[in-house]
Parts: C-alpha cells; sequence; structure tokens
C-alpha cells in the first residue's frame, strides 16, 4: 500500500469476492444446539422485516402499534325554521304543563296520560260458504259467488212475479230469456170460437184418414207385388218343361223393361246431384 492509504485495483477485487460467513443454529435429533458457518451472499435488497414478535435473551419484544387519530365529523349547524318549530314545541309543552296544574287546582277532571304500547293487530279471516240453488231444485256450495248484474237482478224479480201468477192460476207457466212469462200460456181469458173447434176437429179426421189410405196402398202394392212373383214363378216352370232352354232366355230377354238414352241420363244426372247436395 502507498503513503496516502488508497488501495489497488487487486486488492479492490479481493475484497469484493472475500466470502462473509454467519453462524447458524442446527438442531440435531438431541435437541442441540450445533453452530454451522453460512456464506452471505450480498446482494442490492432491502432485508425483509420479521413482523413476528422476536425473542431475545428471554426477553419479548413486541411490535409497536400506531393509533390513528379519530376525527371527529362536524355537525351542521341547525336552521333557522328548525330552531324556531322546536323552541314553538317547547313552549306549546309548557302550556300544556301549566294548564293540567291549573286545572287539578281547580278540581276539574284531568285526562289521564295512557303509556304508549304498541300492540299488533291480529286479523282472523273466516272462509264463507254461500249456498246457490241449481236449476234441479237443490243448493251448491261456492266460495266465490259471481256478481250479480242488473240484468241478473231483473231476472229474479221477473221470477217471483211469475211465480205469483203459477199460485193464481194453479198451473205452470212457460217462460221467456229474461224470466216473464209467455202471454200465449198466461193468457187465461182467450176462448176458442166454435169455427176454431170444428176446423181443429176436421184437421184430426183428415190426418187419420190419410194415414189409413197409406196403410192401404203400401198393403195393395205388396200384394200386386206377390201374385207378380207366383205368375212369373208359375211361367218359368212350364216354360223349363216344354220349351228348350235357349227359347227361355230369349223369351225373358225381350219380357225385359227397356232403358232409353233419356232414362240413363236422368238417372246420372240425378246420382252426379246426390254428391253435392
Amino acid at each position: 500500500m502507498s503513503d496516502d492509504e488508497s488501495i489497488t485495483t487487486e486488492e479492490m477485487n479481493a475484497v469484493v469476492n472475500e466470502e462473509t460467513f454467519e453462524e447458524v443454529e442446527i438442531k440435531g435429533v438431541e435437541r442441540k444446539n450445533h453452530k454451522k458457518k453460512v456464506p452471505i451472499i450480498k446482494t442490492n435488497k432491502k432485508p425483509k422485516v420479521k413482523k413476528e414478535i422476536e425473542e431475545t435473551d428471554n426477553e419479548i419484544i413486541e411490535p409497536e402499534i400506531v393509533v390513528k387519530p379519530v376525527v371527529k365529523k362536524e355537525k351542521k349547524p341547525m336552521s333557522e325554521a328548525k330552531k324556531a318549530s322546536i323552541e314553538k314545541l317547547v313552549e306549546n309543552n309548557k302550556k300544556r304543563a301549566e294548564q293540567r296544574r291549573l286545572d287539578k287546582e281547580q278540581g276539574k277532571p284531568v285526562k289521564e296520560m295512557k303509556p304508549k304500547t304498541h300492540t299488533k293487530e291480529v286479523i282472523k279471516t273466516e272462509k264463507i260458504i254461500y249456498m246457490i240453488p241449481d236449476n234441479s231444485g237443490g243448493y251448491k256450495e261456492v266460495k266465490n259467488p259471481p256478481k250479480l248484474t242488473k240484468k241478473d237482478i231483473k231476472r229474479h224479480e221477473n221470477e217471483l212475479e211469475v211465480q205469483k201468477q203459477e199460485e193464481l192460476i194453479g198451473r205452470k207457466l212457460i217462460r221467456k230469456k229474461n224470466g216473464t212469462a209467455d202471454k200465449r200460456s198466461s193468457n187465461t181469458k182467450a176462448v176458442r170460437s166454435p169455427a176454431q173447434i170444428a176446423a181443429s176437429k176436421k184437421l184430426v179426421e183428415m190426418n187419420i184418414k190419410r194415414k189409413e189410405d197409406r196403410l192401404n196402398q203400401k198393403k195393395q202394392m205388396e200384394k200386386v207385388k206377390l201374385e207378380n212373383m207366383k205368375e212369373e214363378i208359375t211361367d218359368t216352370i212350364i216354360d223349363v218343361v216344354s220349351k228348350p232352354i235357349q227359347q227361355v232366355k230369349q223369351e225373358r230377354k225381350a219380357r225385359r223393361p227397356v232403358i232409353t238414352e233419356e232414362e240413363k241420363n236422368a238417372y246420372i244426372f240425378k246420382q252426379q246431384k246426390s254428391l253435392f247436395c
């Protein structure tokens, strides 16, 4: 080294590269403290601060507790209107107290101050069942009955009037949609004339005669049909016995009714028309 106590580059490098050691405790199986030298690696990072409580020489060093000051919020000043209302309320309370004192001295009954109690209102609901009459003469249970309109009320009133009329007449009356009685069934003054009675009797006799004529005509047609069948059967038996078969076939063919072209077209037109009717 020189007199100015400066060091050379080689000595500086030797100092930088020189390893430093620290003693670290190693706990063995027999719980004995052993120390071992471990090299310290130099870095530019700051060492971490342990937040846990450190023990040194059997003394506990607790971390410092930082207490932040509590900042109280400033209350807003009351408005003039609020101050005036509070003063008025206090004045009214004083007047009431003075009046109560005077009433008590004069012997007047003083209204008792009831304590404020919060009571819960209990509402009980009951299920109401309505019995509504049906058309068969009975009643049916309904929880929510339909609302009656003006039309329903009017019909009910008409029904009551018709029931009174039925009690007076002694027979059932025909009703309209609105509940009133039909005049044709409720008219008791109308009397049939002799001409009307005679006309109805004549009509009944004509209907009976028309029915008898239809039955007689039907019986006559069945009788004629049966006789024709008998004649045809007898003729065929005679022809088969006395004539050759070819001659019998020709005669039968000749006896068949001939269908003209007009009748054929009319039948086809009738069949086609029945499809659209």
